[in-house]
């Protein structure tokens, strides 16, 4: 991959409830300046844990969505490798809407929601 250095993003024990937005757009932004992007430091129980995630992605102006995917059940080992890959899913892979463009990246609100165990 093209870049110099990769995007990393350490992860503060205090900001659970901020971290997996960022982590979702360090994994967009990667992707689209061709650098690798990698996660840094221990994960807290909370973002160790195994759960489907939704990552939606909107234009600050305006509200448009560009694209929203993620899985109910988890298919990875951690909330930071599901938000990654559901990221990059969303930006990238949605049928509904063109691919996210560099160009975009100022104006994208990026949401992430953790999907509960279904009740039965």
């Amino acid at each position: 991959m093209a870049g110099d250095a990769p995007t990393s993003i350490e992860i503060p024990s205090d900001a659970e409830g901020e971290i997996l937005p960022a982590i979702a757009r360090a994994r967009i932004t990667a992707k689209l300046k061709r650098k690798k992007d990698e996660v840094t430091g221990d994960l807290s129980a909370f973002l160790s844990r195994k759960a489907g995630v939704y990552v939606t992605i909107r234009q600050k102006s305006g509200g448009e969505l560009r694209g929203s995917l993620g899985t109910i059940e988890p298919e990875s080992d951690d909330l930071v490798e599901e938000t990654r890959n559901a990221a990059f899913a969303a930006a990238f892979e949605d049928p509904r809407f063109k691919k996210v463009m560099g160009k975009e990246l100022d104006d994208l609100k990026i949401e992430v929601s953790i999907i509960g165990e279904p009740q039965r």
